[in-house]
């Protein structure tokens, strides 16, 4: 009898040990978001500019051609304050945004420190969701800007990427904005790609062989493979076909 009170009591005592482990996990986890939530709210207010009209930026890409057109050569407009946020923190380069998605964030770019914003947040402190950050491959100037996000359970970050795989919520929500301090520039989504970390998109068009075109990438986890991924591939609205 006393063994089974001892077994019974044990029993109790692991179980109130994982739930209280649990809520205290849980507990944790909504805080993290909410102050995740809250920061990029605020950054997101920084980087509105007070004038409703967007304005020209400078022409100032090496990938520009001399040959182009005066309207060709018309640059992009800045329509967010990338330049506040860089002063704030130079790590930050630019904004990505897909309207009508929780997909509105700063973008940080450390090439010496490929995952510094994997796990921190603007201001470089702890947070689990991270900051959406370019492949440290990539420039600026770059013919495939890819950029990481986090798969976020709240549909946060890139969580929200994965409603991508419904035919309707891609043609409800076909364009990706990428704004840097030489303006925005749209690009439209070609492709949705479930694949893995070997995928040879990874490299295209940071290997050497140009295909002419300018693509900016969402790269996300999918599913329980940690090596699976979900790609949002997008090409520059003036060369889609």
């Amino acid at each position: 009898m006393l063994n089974k009170k001892v077994i019974r009591y044990t029993l109790i005592a692991v179980f109130l040990t994982v739930f209280v482990f649990s809520s205290v996990m849980l507990f944790k986890t909504v805080l993290d978001n909410q102050k995740a939530e809250k920061q990029f709210d605020e950054l997101a207010s920084l980087a509105t500019l007070s004038n409703e009209t967007p304005i020209e930026a400078p022409v100032t890409s090496s990938n520009e051609s001399t040959e182009q057109s005066p309207a060709e050569q018309t640059p992009p407009p800045i329509t967010r304050n990338i330049a506040l946020l860089n002063e704030r923190n130079s790590d930050c380069v630019g904004w990505v945004y897909i309207k009508d998605t929780s997909v509105n964030y700063p973008v940080m770019y450390t090439p010496n420190q490929p995952e510094k914003y994997l796990r921190r947040d603007f201001y470089g402190k702890h947070l689990t969701a991270g900051v959406p950050f370019i492949d440290a491959r990539c420039t600026l100037d770059s013919t495939n800007i890819i950029i990481y996000g986090h798969n976020m359970k709240n549909l946060s970050m890139f969580g929200g990427l994965r409603k991508y795989l419904d035919e309707s919520y891609l043609q409800s929500h076909p364009t990706i904005e990428f704004e840097t301090l030489n303006g925005c520039v749209k690009y439209d989504i070609i492709e949705v790609r479930k694949t893995d970390i070997t995928d040879s998109w990874y490299t295209h068009n940071l290997d050497g062989n140009q295909d002419g075109k300018e693509y900016v990438t969402l790269s996300t986890c999918y599913g329980i493979d940690k090596n699976a991924r979900l790609l949002i591939i997008a090409v520059k609205q003036s060369e889609a076909q």
